[in-house]
């Protein structure tokens, strides 16, 4: 008892909100009482926990109020032994396990919730059954649940190799349209990189085009060193070699194949298969041998999921413009372009590509309809697509030969 405290006796307050008292009660008897009290009324506040820990007292005379505190107890910080003595080494470690234990029982049921959404075994069926038509999806709720995806669903989306691939193959397909457009470095360094055989043969054909024929030889000539050819990929190959063979005439190639080259693009086209001949075949067609219509692919309606269109938005018949001409064509210095002004109003812009959709040159048409001559002075001998865009969209293409 301090002489100096204004009141004598047991505090009014047992404890605070923030610090309570911290004592432990054991089952007593009947008629036994945790807190008695026959002095002025008493406050007692008790740890927040009472489930784990014996902190709330239950019996107690009519002259103390009881209060919960808003902070939890901990056994080795609540109401730590200060006399000197009191209970023994055991009891602490006792109350230490439990106290650790109660920590591990609250981290594992925050764990369960988390990992997975809280059901694994779902999650691991959904990334088992998903498909290449399904697959963003799944891959935008696995990044929405990480890092909390548990390892067995991991192994699972590793294990399902034809809805990655199709992920993979959809980002690596956007990089290479993109930079082929802008970029052509870009593209050829992406597809260097990029350890597929058609990534391999999309090199070749690149640098063929850039008149490398030296280098599209080489890569050609070390694809079967690099990868271990099916039956069906071994026939492919001895096509892209005979196609070389007819396209490079003394180290050189050239988009306009003298009369005996294309009389042997002829016949390989009639008997290939693959991309080898629809190259041969795009020869064919842009030195005036064969006419051909390209067919329109329209989707399955009897498939069970939607056709994906996102990287595809179809021209709106009322907005193709006609009358785009070009002359002379063949050209070898200048052409005259001929053009209408685009019933909406927006600016157009012509854009001279090659076959591999690489922009070569553009020109600003503005918005009035007329006749302008543009300088092709600079541009590699070979068959070009001239396409007009207005706000974004192709309004218009004719195809442009550029002769020596």
């Amino acid at each position: 008892m301090d002489d100096e405290l204004p009141y004598k006796g047991i505090a009014i307050y047992q404890g605070t909100s923030a610090e309570p008292a911290g004592n432990l009660f054991t089952e007593w008897g009947q008629n036994e009482y945790h807190i008695y009290n026959e002095g002025d009324p008493v406050t007692y506040y008790y740890h927040n926990n009472p489930q784990v820990y014996p902190v709330e007292p239950e019996e107690y005379s009519i002259n103390v109020t009881i209060s919960e505190g808003s902070i939890p107890y901990n056994p080795l910080t609540s109401c730590p032994d200060n006399t000197g003595g009191g209970s023994s080494g055991s009891e602490s470690m006792l109350a230490e396990y439990e106290q650790l234990s109660s920590d591990l029982s609250i981290l594992e049921q925050t764990y369960n919730v988390l990992v997975d959404n809280g059901n694994t075994s779902s999650l691991e069926s959904q990334v088992e059954t998903t498909v290449p038509t399904t697959a963003n999806d799944t891959k935008d709720e696995l990044l929405a649940i990480s890092p909390y995806v548990s390892d067995s669903v991991l192994k699972t989306t590793v294990a399902n190799e034809n809805a990655i691939d199709n992920i993979r193959n959809n980002i690596f397909n956007f990089l290479l349209a993109h930079y082929m457009n802008n970029n052509i470095d870009s593209a050829k360094l992406l597809l260097e990189n990029e350890a597929s055989l058609s990534a391999k043969y999309k090199l070749v054909m690149l640098y063929l085009e850039e008149g490398n024929t030296a280098q599209a030889t080489s890569l050609l000539s070390g694809i079967p060193l690099q990868f271990n050819l099916s039956a069906e990929e071994i026939v492919e190959y001895a096509d892209y070699i005979s196609l070389f063979n007819i396209l490079i005439n003394n180290g050189q190639f050239s988009y306009q194949p003298d009369s005996l080259q294309l009389a042997e693009l002829a016949g390989f086209f009639a008997q290939a298969t693959g991309k080898p001949a629809t190259f041969a075949r795009n020869m064919l067609i842009s030195s005036g041998m064969i006419n051909y219509d390209e067919p329109i692919l329209k989707p399955s309606p009897f498939k069970s999921s939607g056709f994906p269109y996102d990287r595809f938005e179809a021209i709106s018949v009322n907005t193709t413009i006609e009358g785009f001409n070009i002359f002379p064509n063949p050209a070898q210095k200048s052409i005259s372009i001929e053009y209408p002004v685009d019933e909406t109003g927006d600016a157009l812009v012509m854009s001279i590509c090659s076959l591999t959709g690489t922009v070569v040159k553009e020109v600003f048409l503005g918005n009035a309809s007329g006749l302008m001559v543009v300088e092709v002075t600079g541009i590699k001998p070979g068959v070009y697509v001239c396409r007009i865009t207005g706000n974004g969209k192709t309004l218009k293409t004719n195809k442009l030969t550029i002769i020596y």
